[in-house]
């Protein structure tokens, strides 16, 4: 069950995304002839009486897309016709493209703004374990929710992140930890995971005061914000070789992800939907072509050169974009069923 709500928030999410790029195309009065939830050949589809958008669910159902009439490469455009994307005001089509990862910042808003007001659950900078994955290093060992962890190889830890360098600085290789539970001292003998040097554990957490809805909301825009930025420099530092790609999950673990948080309380899956929301609005942001962010790229030099850019290369350049794109999240997926097996 918990599988099927997983899957389902996070198509929720994916349809969010399209439903900002859909309202900002009626609201500039664009024609949408379709919404889909997927790529390619639809599996079901739907459309309402005297409605000119046809709804469907795509065969490979990552990602979505909003097709606005004149956008595509192959549309014929009447000059005339002011509905159509091609003849619309660059402001225009700039909100319609922005109006899709613009969606899914608000949304992880929303979610934030709702765990300020019921009172935050946030980690505590001590190296005591709130959870234990499942399978991993850490439940193997013996180490269970609640326990303070003391030394690292006989060196003493008094924070959070001390205790984590120090595991991961001995990634494969066994250590000796300490530790406390219920006022008895023990210690035991683990190996954390050679690449990343992780045992699977996450920090104890403790809640904040409750906000009124104003204050939660002044909150939760700055911590969006800030989340935003470090995702951001995350991606940088990939991208620059600073860090590994460890971590990053496909659709399986990312449902595998929503799965752990959903048992473990209603306020870490709301966590996660929102830290979710805000990978889809950076993701798409990403100046990829096919990304929303691609298509700004294109939109830019329209706006400095005046003219915009020939819409059968645009064509191909997203096509191409595309084809990358699905190609990196279907090896990511594999990755993540390894990881399962």
């Amino acid at each position: 069950m918990a599988v099927v709500v997983g899957v389902l928030c996070l198509a929720a999410l994916i349809i969010v995304h399209e439903a900002g790029h859909f309202a900002a195309a009626r609201l500039f009065g664009m024609r949408v002839k379709r919404f889909s939830i997927g790529f390619f050949k639809p599996l079901a589809e739907w459309k309402p009486h005297k409605s000119e958008t046809t709804y469907s669910i795509g065969i490979l159902p990552l990602g979505g897309y909003v097709q606005v009439d004149g956008l595509g490469p192959t549309d014929e455009v009447d000059p005339d016709d002011k509905r159509s994307y091609a003849n619309q005001p660059l402001y225009a089509k700039l909100a319609m493209i922005a109006a899709g990862p613009a969606a899914n910042f608000l949304t992880a808003v929303l979610f934030f703004a709702v765990l300020f007001t019921a009172g935050m659950e946030v980690p505590v900078d001590e190296p005591v374990i709130g959870t234990c994955e499942p399978g991993k290093v850490a439940e193997q060992s013996g180490l269970r929710p609640g326990d303070r962890l003391l030394t690292i190889d006989g060196r003493p830890v008094k924070t959070w992140n001390e205790m984590a360098r120090e595991i991961q600085r001995n990634r494969g290789e066994p250590i000796v930890v300490e530790y406390r539970r219920d006022g008895e001292e023990s210690q035991l003998t683990l190996t954390p995971e050679p690449t990343r040097g992780l045992i699977g554990i996450t920090p104890a957490t403790r809640l904040t005061e409750p906000l009124g809805p104003v204050e939660a909301t002044g909150q939760a825009f700055v911590l969006a914000g800030a989340t935003t930025a470090g995702m951001a420099v995350g991606i940088w530092n990939m991208v620059t070789g600073q860090r590994t790609t460890a971590g990053v999950a496909g659709p399986v673990g990312i449902v595998q992800m929503m799965v752990n948080a959903l048992e473990a309380g209603w306020r870490s899956f709301l966590w996660l939907l929102a830290q979710l929301s805000l990978s889809l609005c950076l993701f798409n942001f990403l100046p990829i072509p096919a990304l929303d962010g691609g298509r700004l790229v294109f939109l830019a030099v329209e706006g400095i050169t005046r003219r915009r850019a020939n819409r059968t290369v645009e064509g191909y350049v997203h096509a191409v974009g595309l084809m990358l794109v699905i190609g990196l999240v279907l090896l990511v997926t594999f990755r993540d069923v390894l990881h399962l097996m």
